[in-house]
């Protein structure tokens, strides 16, 4: 609050928040505290809150429990978007799927834990979060920045990883956007392996 204070900027001009919370393996414990965490956002923050990427982390300083980035956008008109049917999918309440602000569209991160694998996790948050594009007026070439992460083991990481980047691939046009993913000890919901949240720039390909 005091830095967006300091921008001359409030609660109400936050577009996107990720937060990543401590996970030391046990996945009850780690939620129980993402709960906790949650539950003070949500008595912060104005209804509906930004976007909403969670993860949890093993490498945060000792005594830590969570870190907070988010991005506020001065000026303009916020317009938060639903996919038809996505009050089925699994998702945190109280936060928006994504948000319009000019031409820029947030996506929170999209997840499909009831899928049955990795692949398929991936394959059907691609769609999601593609969806969730469309109902803001975006293009999959409009994306400049795509985030998977994904829950899996050491000594299978570079075989998900390639799985991963395959999928997302097959997804967008040749003109793709920066991609980063990341291996994370854990996820919000039962079941997650994959989380994927984006960044669209309207124009970018003209």
């Amino acid at each position: 609050r005091h830095v967006l204070l300091e921008a001359d900027s409030g609660w109400e001009d936050m577009v996107s928040l990720k937060i990543a919370y401590r996970h030391d393996g046990r996945d009850p414990e780690a939620r129980r505290l993402l709960d906790e965490i949650l539950g003070v956002v949500r008595e912060t923050l104005p209804k509906p809150g930004p976007t909403l990427t969670c993860f949890g982390v093993d490498l945060l300083y000792e005594g830590l429990v969570l870190e907070i980035d988010g991005v506020a956008v001065l000026g303009g008109k916020r317009t938060d978007v639903a996919a038809p049917g996505s009050k089925d999918w699994m998702s945190i309440p109280g936060f928006a799927e994504g948000t319009r602000v000019g031409e820029d569209v947030f996506i929170g991160g999209i997840s499909a834990p009831g899928a049955a694998s990795l692949i398929a996790q991936t394959e059907a948050s691609m769609e999601r979060l593609l969806r969730v594009l469309a109902a803001a007026r975006g293009e999959p070439e409009d994306l400049v920045k795509l985030n998977v992460y994904f829950k899996g083991e050491a000594a299978g990481e570079t075989k998900d990883l390639e799985e991963i980047v395959r999928i997302v691939g097959e997804y967008l046009p040749s003109d793709r956007p920066v991609l980063s993913v990341v291996r994370v000890p854990g996820l919000p919901h039962d079941g997650q392996s994959v989380q994927i949240d984006a960044l669209a720039v309207g124009k970018r390909h003209e």
